[in-house]
């Protein structure tokens, strides 16, 4: 079985905080939630997953598709609920496509 989800050693620099070496597996059929204190790199580990972010270093694979080469079948199969709005002008609806 593929995992749903694979982090492997994703990194990401800012000025004042960096995201260093987080490595996961989200097997199927399972719900994970990131938990910890505010400014400890959830948004930004979501942010890198969905490649709304560029990352310095790592790989993510959703449904063992590349997050960057096969963005767009990627993320037919992903549901994402943020606690704002973000909106792109690249977004379209479209047909479910799994």
């Amino acid at each position: 079985m593929t995992d749903f989800l694979e982090v492997r050693n994703l990194s990401k620099a800012f000025d004042h905080f960096s995201l260093r070496d987080v490595s996961f597996t989200l097997p199927g059929g399972y719900i994970m939630g990131l938990i910890g204190p505010n400014g400890s790199g959830k948004t930004t580990t979501i942010r890198l997953i969905l490649n709304m972010l560029h990352r310095d270093s790592g790989q993510v694979k959703i449904l063992g598709l590349d997050n960057i080469a096969d963005e767009q079948k990627a993320k037919a199969c992903l549901g994402v609920v943020f606690d704002t709005n973000y909106f792109s002008d690249d977004w379209r609806v479209a047909q479910p496509g799994c």
